[in-house]
């Protein structure tokens, strides 16, 4: 749904699986033969753009800027009914006339096209303000990545600050008729919201993330500067921050007193259904809950054969809940100081940029940092997420790491937790995804949340190839954060379908974590309020690795690193059964050139 469609930054091509590098790539198939499909394609994109135009703006899209989304009700009608209305025209489309590569243009066209229908239905739009995500962290978002080259760049941002607060008070609207039909977020995954926005409005004008775009304006002259850096500061006191403080006194006072208080989804009206739509669309698959939390428990005994494996390399004589207490709390563990931490995520950082090139063929254009996680998030924030940058923009990406609460981030963590959320991880998949050409314009917003996060998370494998986990903590710490995500496959379906309470899930946790309570709390409370949301990262992982074992197995000595991963990596973000079906095509074109080499 459209509040979603600003943090959407993955960009991807489907192509016939070869060898080339990504910049190199070139196949005609790609080309859109069919004039009915293109029409469709190019109708489709342009419906995105409209859905989201400050991300089409961001994209280069400048007839698309100064506007907002219509997020309303009636917007979200509207988008419902044009939906239909390309399903309709998606099927009249003559399959038999459709080239290999236009299919799956088509089916994944297709397929996003229901998956948004079926959001729509199941009514998700109530459900779309938590502490980890919704408006208030979309319009910050937004405001960081806006380019600021010129005057016009930043008329343009005052036109959207003047109405930001339509944004607030449409939500508002819809959070309120989910009142009234009993479709609400639980309580634990809104107490912390009223506080985000206070730390947002608490700030003064001109520290606001609103006005940072205003504190460096190159070569406007000073008296269009301050014209423009007056109406700015105007506009954010008399204006936004009003619209924001009217947001927490409505969750305050009368939504969160109305917020439900059994944390399952499954206990709302529809509610099994509902989340077994999430679970499917989160991971692509049709796999129901009961065989996820089998899968799940599965996972978390198998890594915990590994765990007690590295536990009894480091000597410590104790149970693994004993070791897993004992690496939450020695204060060897912690760093004193933010900037410590920080610095101690960029040393990580660049040791991995050094090794990338053994295990890839091409790197990203689009540079990264690492930046602390905004004041105003922290607190309720995860431990830390990857922020997309965008070359159009001059954004740079950017590993947010969580500096709040220093003795809840271990250092035994970071190792793994940069790999993942920024190379090979997050940054290196999703800047070079924004770098293929020759795709359909549509193809730019889909998200397959199951392949990047289990793209991250098979990142994090990579960590011994790449000259890290050389002690025994830090090895631990990679199998705590597969552990992790294993947990997530028992607790998300046991919450929403099972009757689990939060201090049950809270408890399964810690006895299978070593992560700290702080992380434990703030996680299962993402769990209670993102249902299905966490189940991508080890189905995707899963599948990525069930890919590279048949790879190895079926290509032997002929299989090389680098040309699986570019492999993967070739076509952006895909569900899995179409990334199966590349992979499979890839290794059988890979089997027939060595034969054809050996005649």
């Amino acid at each position: 749904m459209k509040l979603f469609l600003l943090c959407i930054a993955i960009v991807s091509l489907i192509s016939c699986g070869d060898t080339d590098s990504i910049e190199n790539r070139k196949n005609d198939n790609q080309e859109i033969n069919n004039p009915h499909l293109q029409k469709l394609f190019d109708e489709y994109a342009t419906f995105y753009y409209q859905s989201a135009p400050t991300w089409a703006y961001i994209l280069g899209k400048d007839e698309y800027a100064g506007k907002w989304a219509d997020n309303s009700l009636n917007g979200l009608e509207l988008e419902y009914k044009n939906i239909k209305d390309f399903i309709y025209k998606a099927n009249k489309i003559d399959l038999k006339k459709l080239n290999k590569n236009e299919n799956i243009y088509f089916n994944l066209l297709l397929t996003d096209l229901k998956t948004r229908k079926s959001e729509y239905e199941n009514q998700i739009y109530y459900f779309n303000l938590t502490e980890q995500y919704g408006i208030h962290h979309n319009i910050v978002y937004t405001f960081s990545s806006l380019p600021t080259e010129d005057e016009n760049d930043f008329q343009i941002i005052i036109r959207l600050m003047e109405n930001t607060d339509t944004q607030l008070l449409n939500v508002i609207d819809i959070l309120k008729l989910g009142i009234k039909k009993g479709l609400t977020q639980p309580k634990p995954s809104m107490t912390g919201v009223p506080n985000q926005i206070e730390t947002i409005t608490q700030t003064p004008a001109e520290d606001s993330p609103f006005y940072k775009p205003f504190k460096s304006m190159g070569n406007i002259n000073n008296s269009k500067k301050m014209e423009l850096q007056n109406k700015a500061k105007n506009l954010i006191i008399n204006k936004i921050y009003p619209a924001f403080n009217q947001l927490k006194d409505f969750l305050i006072n009368e939504y969160i007193p109305n917020c439900r208080d059994k944390i399952g989804i499954s206990n709302l009206d529809k509610g099994l259904e509902k989340y077994t739509f999430l679970a499917n669309k989160f991971t692509t698959t049709d796999m129901t809950p009961k065989q996820i939390y089998k899968k799940g428990l599965s996972e978390v005994e198998r890594i915990k054969k590994q765990m007690l494996i590295i536990k009894d390399q480091t000597n410590f004589k104790g149970t693994l809940n004993e070791f897993n207490n004992y690496l939450r709390t020695n204060p060897k563990f912690f760093y004193n100081t933010k900037e410590e931490l920080l610095t101690g995520y960029r040393d990580i950082c660049k040791r991995i940029d050094h090794g990338l090139v053994k295990l890839f063929k091409r790197l990203p254009q689009l540079p990264y940092g690492v930046v602390p996680v905004p004041e105003y998030l922290e607190k309720n924030y995860t431990t830390a997420r990857y922020s997309s940058g965008s070359m159009e923009s001059g954004k740079p990406g950017e590993f947010l790491a969580n500096t709040y609460d220093l003795k809840s981030r271990p250092k035994w963590e970071m190792e793994a937790l940069s790999l993942h959320e920024a190379v090979p991880g997050h940054h290196l998949q999703l800047s070079l995804a924004g770098e293929i050409k020759n795709q359909p314009e549509f193809k730019q917003f889909l998200s397959y949340t199951v392949y990047v996060e289990g793209w991250a998370l098979y990142a994090e494998s990579l960590g011994e190839d790449l000259g890290l986990y050389q002690d025994p903590y830090s090895k631990y710490g990679q199998l705590t954060y597969e552990m992790w995500r294993a947990i997530r496959l028992v607790l998300d379906p046991a919450i929403h379908t099972m009757g689990w309470s939060r201090e049950k899930a809270i408890n399964y946790f810690k006895e299978n974590s070593a992560k700290t309570l702080k992380d434990i709390e703030v996680e299962v409370d993402r769990y209670i309020g993102w249902p299905g949301q966490a189940l991508a990262y080890k189905i995707g992982e899963i599948k990525i690795q069930e890919i590279r074992n048949k790879a190895e197995a079926e290509l032997k000595g002929n299989f090389y690193i680098r040309d699986f991963h570019d492999m993967l990596l070739s076509n952006g973000a895909l569900p899995l059964s179409v990334l199966e079906t590349m992979a499979d095509d890839w290794i059988e074109t890979t089997k027939n050139s060595i034969k054809q080499k050996e005649k």
